[in-house]
């Protein structure tokens, strides 16, 4: 998530995330790049439930985590760290923002 936080801000390039913002309020002649730019987003909360998996298996998270449900958490938290870097939001004040909500879940030290 930090990486992404300084991919989101950097100065580099635009601020925010092409995946996240890119063909959400179009009409319906660009209903093939919106399903197109869902299914990148959805497949990268599959890769995290996945990971969450191993981590249960692993024995690095509670064996009650809900992997899905932890997954759909990040990716809320994702899309709206990168909706706030686009609107000005600082790095540090986003890291900040990522600490408070990922001190919530639940880890295995």
């Amino acid at each position: 998530m930090f990486e992404a936080i300084e991919a989101f801000s950097g100065k580099e390039r635009p601020k925010g995330c092409l995946l996240v913002s890119a063909a959400t309020n179009c009409g319906t002649a660009s209903t093939g790049a919106q399903k197109l730019l869902a299914g990148y987003r959805q497949a990268s909360e599959a890769m995290v439930a996945a990971r969450i998996r191993r981590g249960i298996e692993d024995g690095d998270m509670p064996a009650a985590s809900d992997p899905d449900l932890l997954a759909k958490y990040i990716a809320v938290l994702i899309q709206g760290l990168a909706a706030q870097a686009r609107d000005g939001a600082t790095a540090d004040a986003l890291h900040s923002v990522a600490e408070l909500a990922l001190g919530q879940v639940a880890v295995l030290p």
